[in-house]
């Protein structure tokens, strides 16, 4: 918002910015790993998984141009 909170629902004349937040896991399992983290994604907890794939977080905020129109 233009203030800088952070809000779940905000109002569309409000939004200043869009946080996009990805898990993003391998195609192929890897026997020597095991995955037991658990991912933090805006308000929600992913994992631990337990299994043999390698995974990554990304997020990004996106900056919305023109909001007032």
């Amino acid at each position: 918002l233009a203030d800088g909170r952070l809000v779940d629902e905000p109002q569309p004349d409000e939004i200043r910015a869009v946080r996009v937040s990805l898990l993003v896991r391998a195609l192929r399992p890897e026997p020597s790993h095991q995955d037991s983290t658990s991912y933090q994604l805006a308000d929600r907890r992913y994992g631990p998984f337990n299994d043999n794939f390698r995974r990554i977080q990304v997020s990004q905020m996106v900056e919305v141009r023109n909001h007032g129109l």
